[in-house]
């Protein structure tokens, strides 16, 4: 089964609504979305482990001490938090940024805030390459009651099976949130992350597969997962953030420290 790409959708909210997903492609251009991707790689670490909170300053100084550490002299230092200070702006831009907001209010008619950014490599030859995802739900971690919660990716190289794209279950998220079967294993371990749940017999499982600087958009109840990066040279970036209507309560989480950011 193959998702549709937003030009062959008469009724966008429609759709939305009745499916869960938005897919959008060229939503940024391969310039747009290379520059991301140079910023973000300058940070990574050598198993180019996933990325949390990227647009908060501190955040990314401390999942960039591994380089920051081996910096010695005084003024390279400086200069290399000035590259922390470039990125960090730069991913709170695109937190902020006009086009997918405007797109997320019209879709839940509210305003919203901004609750945390990501990272995720899948980059081929390291250990988080083989990192496929269980089919999970997004929102059992912030536990929103109200079937709010939204989650943007990008896509900042080509997504295809074979380099671990994401699948997903259309319409699964009108169900709810599911009762979870097992705790996962956390969003740093290399095998499997994600909370297990069942998945109903009637939803069809599709690929989200695209080229760089497609957009695509999940309900935060959508159940989805993804595949290992079975490739021996390509890297599957993705740049994900999570958004709720202001007037939403969440959960703030001990890892991803969920914070209301105004948008």
């Amino acid at each position: 089964m193959k998702l549709k790409n937003i030009s062959e959708i008469s009724d966008v909210k429609s759709f939305w609504d009745e499916n869960g997903y938005l897919l959008i492609e060229d939503f940024l251009s391969e310039f747009e979305s290379n520059h991301i991707r140079y910023l973000l790689e300058r940070h990574a670490d050598e198993d180019y482990n996933n990325m949390l909170n990227m647009d908060r300053y501190e955040y990314l100084i401390a999942q960039s001490q591994h380089k920051l550490n081996k910096i010695k002299k005084i003024s390279d230092k400086v200069d290399f938090l000035g590259l922390c200070k470039e990125t960090s702006n730069t991913i709170r831009n695109l937190l902020k940024d006009k086009r997918i907001v405007d797109l997320l209010e019209y879709l839940y008619d509210d305003e919203l805030i901004g609750l945390s950014t990501h990272m995720i490599w899948k980059k081929a030859g390291t250990k988080f390459s083989t990192q496929s995802w269980i089919p999970h739900q997004d929102n059992s971690n912030p536990q929103n009651k109200n079937k709010k919660m939204v989650t943007i990716n990008v896509l900042l190289d080509e997504h295809t099976k074979e380099t671990g794209c994401i699948y997903n279950y259309p319409g699964s998220h009108k169900n709810g949130l599911a009762d979870i079967l097992e705790i996962g294993t956390g969003y740093g371990n290399p095998t499997n992350p994600g909370h297990k749940i069942n998945i109903p017999s009637e939803f069809k499982k599709c690929d989200v597969v695209g080229k760089v600087g497609t957009l695509y958009i999940q309900h935060g109840d959508l159940i989805h997962g993804s595949y290992a990066n079975s490739t021996k040279d390509k890297t599957r970036g993705m740049y994900s953030a999570t958004y709720l209507p202001k007037n939403e309560k969440f959960l703030p989480g001990a890892n991803s420290r969920r914070r209301a950011i105004l948008v």
